[in-house]
Parts: structure tokens; sequence; C-alpha cells
């Protein structure tokens, strides 16, 4: 196996163990063949791994099928949307022109990323970093966003970039109900802001013209922070008169335009623990051999 081959097969194995459990232990077995990327996901014991049988293993590569045809239809409803929607055509507004300034491209692993915040991108940033080279300690110890830390090894691509990298790499996206993201994002973001900080001050503002004089719900002026009722008042305000959204709010048709960017893998943050082990280590091997990753 080659050097690089085995290092990324480390960096793959660290961030596995974030995702697998106690009692089980996920092998993957990845191999690229005609710029098609098989995965065979083994749901098995440690122990029993080795002796595993030829049906199980078919078992188990019948399952990574069924898998990819989920895959397939997710494709194909994108892509229906998208056509009726009339935002697969080409155009000069931010709708019809890949935002490429929201992907993060490993170029080592031939993998490509779309951050949605509030859909797991906290864990996946983590994981970016990891691929990326930083340690599990620095990135403990360090107190910068790691969002910033990402950056300074993944650049912002350009259109033309992105276009390039897409046709040798697996792209993926994790998506999220939109209310279910809404209300994650007004929690995070809102209701637990600290003092003094960005959010808090967008809170305050929201509270003074939002809130109504009847309100007496946390008190006689209700709580600091704006109830969800008044956020969304004022996010559909916001929309309305096309003022930019915060990020952690932003449609995802807007931060990652699914329409102009075919994505492989689209994932559901809702069953996210069901299907992160089958579509977590698509890696690029440069001699194309089957590599088995343990953890």
């Amino acid at each position: 196996m080659r050097e690089d081959a085995v290092d990324s097969q480390k960096g793959l194995e660290t961030i596995l163990k974030l995702f697998v459990g106690d009692e089980q232990v996920a092998a993957l077995l990845v191999c690229r063949r005609r710029r098609h990327t098989y995965i065979v996901l083994l749901r098995v014991g440690a122990r029993d791994y080795n002796g595993l049988s030829q049906e199980d293993r078919e078992t188990e590569f019948y399952r990574y099928r069924e898998t990819e045809r989920r895959m397939n239809e997710r494709r194909k409803f994108l892509a229906e949307r998208c056509s009726e929607e009339g935002l697969d055509r080409p155009g000069n507004d931010s709708l019809h022109r890949p935002n490429a300034w929201e992907f993060l491209v490993n170029r080592e692993h031939h993998l490509i990323w779309c951050n949605v915040f509030k859909a797991a991108s906290t864990s996946w940033m983590y994981n970016f970093n990891l691929l990326a080279g930083y340690s599990p300690q620095f990135l403990k110890a360090s107190k910068a966003v790691p969002v910033s830390l990402a950056r300074q090894k993944y650049p912002r691509p350009t259109a033309d970039e992105l276009a390039r990298y897409l046709n040798d790499s697996v792209s993926f996206l994790i998506v999220r109900h939109p209310f279910e993201r809404l209300l994650s994002a007004y929690r995070d973001k809102l209701e637990h802001s600290l003092p003094h900080t960005f959010h808090s001050k967008l809170g305050s503002h929201i509270v003074s013209h939002y809130r109504l004089k009847s309100t007496k719900s946390g008190g006689k002026h209700g709580p600091r922070y704006p109830l969800f009722e008044e956020f969304v008042r004022w996010l559909l305000c916001e929309w309305k008169a096309g003022n930019e959204l915060d990020m952690h709010w932003t449609p995802i048709v807007n931060f990652c335009t699914p329409c102009q960017v075919r994505f492989n893998v689209i994932v559901k943050f809702e069953t996210l623990h069901v299907s992160i082990c089958i579509h977590l280590c698509v890696i690029y091997l440069p001699d194309r051999k089957p590599i088995q990753f343990l953890c």
C-alpha cells in the first residue's frame, strides 16, 4: 500500500471512531473502478469480521446497493423539483449559478462538502479539519473558530474550480427539515445567545421591533430574547425586503445551490446515524486497490 494511502486510512479511522458505537465495529471496503466508487459496509463485531462468510459479505453489499438506490431517488427528486421551479437553468442571479464560495474541497481525498449550518455542521467541520491535518488535541485546545481553521486549509473555490473538482470527486450534502433547522438555529443563536454577542444584539433588536405589548410570558415584558413567533415574523420581513440572511437560517437552495451543483450523496440529518458510515469514507485511492478500514 502506498504511504499516502496509509496516511489516509489513519485519518479516516480517526473520524470513523466518532460515529461508531462501542458495541459494534463498522468495516468499510472501498474501491474505485472506472470513476465509480463502491463501498461495502459491514456491521459486525471485530472478532467476527475475519470469519464473515461470503454470503454475509454479499448481503452487506446488497444493503449498500439499496442505499445507493435511495441516493438515486433523492437525486432524481431534487432534479425534478429544480426543473419545475426553473432553478436548473444557468443565469446571473444567485439562484441560477453555483455558490462555490461556501464549498469545502479536499483535493487529497477527492471529497467536496457544502456546509449547511445546523445540519451536522459542527461535527463535519471537525471532520474536515481532521482530514486537513489538524490533530484532535490541537482542535480541542484551539480557541479559533473551526470554520476559520478550515478556510486556512481549504481556500474558497471559484465556480470554475468547483466545476473542475466535481469531475473527479465525491460531493455530498447533509440536509435537514427546514422547520427543524430553523428552530434549532433559533434556540442556539437567539434563545441561548451569550450577552453582548452579535446574535444577542440581534435578539434585542427583534424584541424592540416585533414584541407585542400584550406579551406577558416570562415576566411583565417577556423574556430578554425574542419568542420564536417574533423571530419568524422578523425573518419573513427580512426575506420579503430582499435582505441578506444569516448563514444559520439561509435556505439550503440559496446557500448550497443544489439545483446548480450535482451532489453524489444527499444525506438526511434525521437519519444521519444510519447512513453516515456508508458515505463517510469515500476516498480516491491512487493505486485503486480495495482497502479495508477498521475502527
